[in-house]
């Protein structure tokens, strides 16, 4: 069992690694659309970014349960 639990905490980490480039692609859109006064961009990409923010800390949450319940 303490294999399967390694292997779904590395899966998580990555996971979290791959959260994190989306939200640097979305922020840097969301940069885009604000020079472009691009209102209706700006608001769907601040929605995104919530949603995107709430995923990872989730990640973030369990890998760390994980990792506790493992050492």
């Amino acid at each position: 069992m303490t294999n399967s639990l390694s292997e779904l905490s590395a899966t998580y980490e990555k996971s979290i690694a791959l959260q994190q480039e989306i939200i640097d692609k979305t922020r840097l859109k969301l940069k885009k659309a604000s020079a472009e006064f691009n209102f209706k961009e700006i608001e769907r990409l601040n929605s995104l970014l919530r949603i995107l923010y709430d995923e990872k800390s989730e990640l973030e949450l369990s890998a760390y349960e994980m990792k506790k319940y493992l050492n």
